[in-house]
């Protein structure tokens, strides 16, 4: 596909009225690791849409949870780029996926992040402020070994082998991570690091026997472990979500990661009552939305709507006012006449008869 016909693509999705993308997010491979099957082929940047409330019921749903899905079907309603609802995990690179991720969080909750961090030194909670926006791309430079295929070369510096690799793909580096949180503190890292390169390890010296790789990565020398470990973190296509941490209480310093996947969103089915139905309720008591019509709103709508009503209450109190709001509940003529707020109707003066 052609730069050209690439351009026509986006501009085809970006002026589709009915599902209205709000921004355009860079892609860290740039779309040159995809074929030409691939809806992300060659698409440096995609467009994405803000969250409606019903994608939230996507991060909210238990089963999806239970699944390890929501992440994937959350961008499956939020990319805007034909073909993409047919791809699974498998087929996008984990880093294009943070990436995606992040934009949507960024269009649809702000740019801020307000983690809570434990401090491992102390245990003293510290409150956060990370600008998401500010986060650097690591784009891909490296130049794949055939054109838009996932595939490098790199020679390791002890041995002399020559290993053919591939940036984990999201479904790879998801199983990784679940690993590291269920076993924790039990989890060797030499497991670690083993499964880390039978995930990322295709061929080596040409052979692509799985015995062999196995046997290979088993016996790997230290230094060419490492060595091949760094340069794979030092040139995966990301988004670098790493910050300098200091404890407000003890001043411990480290460097810590944020999340990449839907973690950055900061919720779980057990919030579903405070995100999604408490909002429900005030926008229906005092805008009259429907559930239909309130599902569908953005959910970055959403937070100045209710800000507005907030701001709204605020003022009647302030004033004293016996009419709570100028919400439809609150100006039924019934309301307003047992409240000794109706107005003297008086007829029009063309139509009143002097005699």
């Amino acid at each position: 596909m052609n730069d050209n016909a690439n351009r026509n693509r986006i501009k085809k999705v970006l002026f589709d009225p009915t599902n209205p993308p709000t921004e355009l997010v860079s892609l860290p491979s740039k779309g040159l690791l995809y074929p030409d099957w691939h809806p992300l082929h060659k698409m440096a940047r995609v467009p994405i849409r803000g969250m409606r409330v019903s994608d939230e019921e996507i991060l909210l749903n238990v089963a999806f949870a239970k699944l390890g899905c929501a992440t994937i079907e959350l961008l499956k309603r939020c990319v805007s780029v034909p073909g993409f609802d047919q791809l699974e995990e498998e087929d996008l690179l984990a880093g294009d996926i943070s990436a995606l991720l992040y934009g949507i969080r960024i269009n649809s909750y702000g740019a801020v992040l307000d983690p809570k961090i434990k401090c491992p030194a102390c245990e003293h909670e510290n409150k956060l402020e990370v600008n998401l926006s500010s986060l650097s791309i690591n784009t891909l430079d490296l130049v794949p070994i055939e054109p838009y295929s996932n595939e490098f070369e790199y020679m390791l510096p002890k041995s002399g082998h020559v290993v053919t690799f591939g940036f984990l793909s999201f479904d790879k580096e998801r199983e990784i991570t679940s690993m590291v949180q269920e076993d924790g503190p039990t989890l060797s890292k030499k497991t670690y690091v083993t499964t880390l390169l039978k995930n990322s390890i295709k061929s080596v010296n040409g052979n692509r026997n799985q015995n062999v790789l196995n046997s290979f990565i088993h016996s790997m020398k230290l230094g060419d472990s490492m060595a091949f470990r760094s340069y794979l973190s030092q040139n995966e296509p990301t988004i670098l979500a790493s910050i300098n941490f200091a404890c407000q209480e003890c001043h411990f310093e480290q460097q810590i990661n944020l999340p990449k996947d839907q973690q950055i969103f900061g919720m779980s089915p057990e919030n579903k009552s405070d995100i999604v139905f408490e909002p429900h309720f005030i926008m229906t008591y005092y805008a009259g939305f429907t559930w239909s019509e309130y599902v569908n709103y953005p959910v970055a709508y959403r937070k100045k709507f209710m800000d507005r009503i907030q701001e709204e209450l605020n003022n009647a109190a302030d004033k004293n006012s016996d009419i709570p709001s100028k919400a439809p509940q609150h100006n039924d003529p019934q309301v307003r006449a047992m409240l000794g707020k109706t107005k003297p109707h008086n007829s029009n003066a063309k139509m009143q008869r002097f005699t």
